[in-house]
């Protein structure tokens, strides 16, 4: 098998239960098994079975071996025991070759995550560069704080990204991994996401979030780029964590999502005068739906940054659910028509307060600034504002176009005569 190949270790419906009972009896060991998850379910099978050691160290030196090919796999679906058994695995030498582990929909719980840091601890998995946790619902703030563990180890140095997404982590768990992070032996990581999908689900609180700004201004993360950070009750939290975005040694940023993080008129205005630093003048895409308490005010805010040509490169801004009315559009549409978001390709902006006057405004910004080639997805008041605007950003497009088209031919020209 390649090195670089990817391995997708789905359990299929008869995996084994919890309590270990086998649901489907055992293929031979003679048969040929190339796929990791299949070895760990027969482990779990076996280990239920008398006399059967012979044959979990056979499916053991597979599973090994096959650790040992891939530079990236995914398992998903297992629970404790085959947990158990995939880090006896890693425990038995280096891996060089592993970059990613992707546990994705298990059923684990604190043992395993244990296990796990204990596997860390080797420096078998030093190599890994992502490392990927999500919808793992057993795992909650114990598992966390073993996963902190395995974060100051000092075993995982070469880890770029780092994703922990539903996976029942409240504030004490949080904590316990922004105090490893802050350690820095992770000073690689590029990406952290920490959250849940949910649009109105607070996880955390101000002291969980005051932690992680703690971590980033101990400049222990000087290459961090893309931060997913959710749920978080408490604006004096968040104030402090853009503070430290703001002002301290990170990497030149791309995405920032602060999704359902009690933005207010003072949360935003922080986030405002951060976008401004020299580090977001990277950023493509910036996520801050589901702040409610944002309101127009909080819009007019954001517009300071908006309107400061800092954000050229920002193509995707998500303003959903924001309780933005009529003034927080015209601040918006004002700010298109004069050009201030170059790069823009996405706006996204539902939920808010459709009026006729505002839906004017966007519909002008189009006509009357035509690099203005970005979509649009707002609710209008009615059909035929979405079509006008549609077909103004078209006609921007083929503007553009041929602009562009032009501009090679003249080069084209040039050089032919420079040649000359």
């Amino acid at each position: 098998m390649s090195s670089s190949s990817i391995h997708h270790f789905a359990v299929p419906a008869s995996v084994p239960t919890m309590s270990g009972s086998p649901s489907t009896p055992i293929r031979s060991p003679s048969k040929p098994i190339t796929d990791v998850t299949e070895l760990l379910k027969k482990l779990d099978v076996t280990a239920t079975i008398a006399k059967a050691k012979a044959t979990q160290e056979k499916y053991r030196i597979r599973m090994v071996k096959e650790l040992e090919n891939n530079s990236s796999i995914t398992i998903s679906g297992i629970g404790d025991t085959a947990m158990t058994a995939l880090c006896k695995a890693f425990h038995q030498r280096p891996l060089p070759r592993l970059e990613k582990l992707l546990l994705l929909y298990n059923r684990l719980t604190q043992k395993s995550m244990w296990d796990f840091a204990r596997a860390v601890g080797t420096g078998n998995l030093s190599s890994l560069k992502v490392l990927n946790l999500t919808m793992n619902l057993g795992f909650g703030d114990p598992g966390a704080k073993a996963l902190a563990k395995a974060i100051e180890s000092g075993k995982l140095r070469s880890l770029e990204e780092l994703i922990i997404m539903n996976d029942n982590i409240g504030e004490q768990g949080l904590i316990a991994i922004s105090d490893a992070l802050e350690r820095g032996n992770v000073s690689s990581l590029r990406l952290l996401r920490i959250g849940n999908n949910v649009a109105d689900s607070y996880l955390f609180h101000n002291q969980g979030a005051k932690a992680l700004a703690a971590a980033v201004r101990s400049n222990s993360l000087p290459h961090l780029e893309d931060l997913l950070f959710r749920g978080v009750a408490g604006e004096e939290g968040i104030i402090h964590l853009l503070k430290a975005l703001e002002t301290s040694n990170v990497g030149a940023f791309q995405q920032l999502d602060l999704r359902v993080c009690d933005l207010g008129v003072r949360g935003t205005k922080a986030l405002a005068d951060m976008l401004k630093a020299p580090q977001f003048s990277t950023l493509t895409v910036l996520d801050i739906q589901n702040n409610v308490s944002m309101g127009d005010d909080g819009v007019i805010e954001l517009s300071a940054a908006l309107r400061s040509g800092n954000l050229k490169n920002l193509k995707v801004l998500y303003l959903d659910n924001v309780s933005m009315s009529s003034r927080g559009l015209l601040a918006l549409a004002s700010l298109l028509e004069e050009g201030h978001l170059p790069g823009l390709q996405e706006l996204f902006a539902g939920a808010s307060e459709y009026t006729e006057t505002s839906a004017k405004a966007l519909v002008k910004a189009y006509q009357e600034n035509k690099s203005l080639v970005a979509r649009i997805m707002v609710d209008w008041p009615s059909t035929s504002w979405g079509n006008q605007v549609e077909v103004l950003r078209e006609r921007n497009i083929k503007l553009l176009t041929s602009s562009t088209d032009a501009e090679s031919t003249k080069l084209g020209t040039q050089s032919e005569a420079s040649s000359a």
